[in-house]
């Protein structure tokens, strides 16, 4: 809440949640149950949800996960209260053939709130070991989404589905390479009304195929990687019986604190980008650039920060700056900054700055008893079969860097980090670098001469996600804004949290630790002239796996009308 606003509190959106779970420390069975009532001023409406989530361990190879809600909701201009609901299940397991399958599916009724509204879709995922150092990986899968609202005219549709199949090689040296087949296939009738007059089929459709190659490079001590794609294919045309092409290559660079990336696309990927273009009768292009740094410059500062640079075939040059800085002069007291400057072209220059300053203090810290000593040994160990034990088939995690009680460490090559003469106490652990692999953060209890700590660290997932606009005829005309606008991702407890801006195609991406997550829009960041009424969303990450959100819809607002009304007397 704003303390500096005049609007009072609780005027705006809001909610309330609680949560119970039974086993949540236990990864394979566990029961948890919550309930949310939520005041949604977009919709008029009051929620009262609930939820239960059963998980449970068939035999030792299979996790099933079973998940279901019900929302009673009242309305201020619909009589009476009204129903809706949703059911997701989820699962996981080997076979004795090498075979790993993994899936879900997921139902909601139109009116159910949140994200998926009207959704029906399924995922599949199977794996493989050919032979050798051969592994063969696919995947399938469908979205339809058609959402309902009691006080909005909704007139948005989608369907879209997918196929991978992807034949990773044997490493050559340090160099791992991989071939891969996508399809990708997406129809929407929202699109009609960019036709302008001309004929336009009711269901606008497009479907690709491409096949590719990615190259991935990483030093011996781990500080250097290189990654490169290169995929090309051809993509039905929804205006025509044509098939034009389309192409996409990219590199991405890494070192320690450095992160280099630039890509180029030639042809269209979307509808909306293929539209956009067909508006100016060009074909679709984009090239990206960027240079991203996160730095730790000493035990009080760090620094992240990210310079863009994008051209496409309809925004022209688009360049952004992002500004992180944290200065922390004492173990209670940190400051903050956090910066952002924008820009795009349209008949004028128009430049967006947003600059926001704080500070933050903790009122009370344990600290460590004097006297008394211990010698600190933690083991860390990339945890491959995710039990939390360091047996068969895992290995010892060289150079990962961790920080206890603020204090940086390096596992060496056995994955051992060792601390002498550690006061006994109570300590916070955590990560201090952001990739594929990840350990969540907790407190340790120093307590004994000496004290041993298994740190697993687990594959992260990754989180992606996307803007789309919707408008019709009755629309005010604005220039769609891709690039810039800010997402905040946080688990329930606060011990992960993350800031994320779009590019310049409107989409973002992060590695998140499995887990719940919710991930909210700040509406201060849209273009003027449009809104979201579905800021907040919740997902879950999986270890390994990409969590494609559905497109957080931008709407465009409609043109007043005045109606001039004349009788005859």
């Amino acid at each position: 809440f704003n303390l500096a606003s005049p609007e009072p509190w609780f005027s705006d959106y809001y909610s309330f949640y609680a949560l119970g779970a039974l086993g949540a420390n236990n990864m394979h069975k566990g029961i948890k149950a919550i309930y949310i009532y939520q005041k949604n001023p977009y919709e008029r409406a009051i929620y009262n949800m609930g939820g239960l989530q059963w998980r449970t361990l068939l035999g030792k190879n299979w996790n099933i996960q079973l998940t279901a809600h019900g929302t009673l909701s009242s309305y201020e201009n619909v009589p009476g209260n009204k129903f809706s609901g949703s059911a997701e299940f989820r699962y996981r397991g080997d076979l004795s053939s090498g075979l790993t399958l993994s899936g879900s599916g997921y139902y909601s009724d139109g009116y159910f709130p949140g994200s998926r509204k009207g959704t029906s879709s399924f995922t599949q995922e199977i794996s493989s070991k050919l032979f050798k150092n051969f592994y063969l990986s696919g995947s399938a899968g469908y979205n339809r989404t058609e959402p309902k609202s009691y006080t909005y005219d909704y007139t948005y549709r989608s369907e879209n589905s997918y196929g991978n199949v992807t034949l990773t090689l044997p490493k050559s040296g340090r160099v791992s390479s991989s071939l891969y087949y996508r399809y990708q296939g997406e129809s929407s009738p929202s699109y009609a009304s960019y036709y302008d007059g001309e004929p336009a089929p009711g269901n606008v459709r497009m479907a690709s195929h491409r096949i590719g190659g990615m190259l991935r490079w990483q030093s011996p001590n781990m500080r250097h990687s290189l990654f490169g794609s290169l995929e090309g294919g051809a993509f039905s045309d929804p205006s025509g019986s044509g098939r034009p092409g389309q192409a996409k290559t990219m590199l991405s660079y890494s070192w320690q604190w450095l992160t280099a990336e630039a890509s180029y696309q030639k042809g269209a990927y979307y509808l909306y980008e293929y539209m956009m273009a067909r508006q100016l009768d060009k074909e679709f292009y984009r090239l990206t650039s960027s240079v991203a740094i996160n730095k730790k410059i000493s035990k009080k500062f760090s620094l992240s920060s990210n310079v863009n640079f994008t051209r496409d075939v309809y925004q022209g040059n688009v360049p952004s700056i992002n500004l992180n800085a944290d200065y922390s002069p004492k173990d209670d007291l940190s400051f903050f900054l956090n910066a952002y400057w924008y820009q795009y072209r349209f008949i004028n220059t128009s430049n967006i700055f947003n600059v926001e300053a704080g500070v933050t203090w903790n009122f009370s810290k344990t600290q460590p008893l004097s006297g008394r000593k211990s010698s600190v040994i933690a083991q860390v160990y990339y945890d491959h079969n995710g039990n939390n034990r360091y047996d068969k088939g895992d290995e010892p995690a060289d150079g990962y860097l961790l920080n206890l009680e603020d204090k940086a460490f390096i596992s060496g090559s056995d994955g051992k980090v060792r601390y002498s003469l550690v006061p006994y106490g109570e300590y916070t652990l955590k990560p201090m670098q952001a990739g594929s692999w990840f350990f969540d953060r907790r407190k340790i209890a120093v307590n004994s001469a000496k004290t041993k700590i298994d740190i697993p660290l687990k594959q992260s997932g990754t989180l992606r996600g996307s803007i789309g606009y919707m408008g019709g005829k009755q629309s005010v005309e604005i220039v769609p804004r891709y690039e810039g606008l800010r997402f905040t991702v946080a688990n329930a407890d606060k011990t992960v949290a993350q800031t994320l801006v779009t590019d310049a195609e409107g989409k973002f991406r992060t590695f998140l630790p499995v887990g719940e997550y919710t991930i909210t829009l700040d509406r201060k960041t849209l273009a003027e002239q449009t809104d979201c009424k579905d800021p907040v969303r919740t997902f879950r990450i999986e270890a390994g796996k990409v969590n494609k959100l559905e497109p957080f819809a931008i709407e465009i607002r409609t043109r007043k009308v005045n109606v001039k009304k004349f009788f005859a007397e």
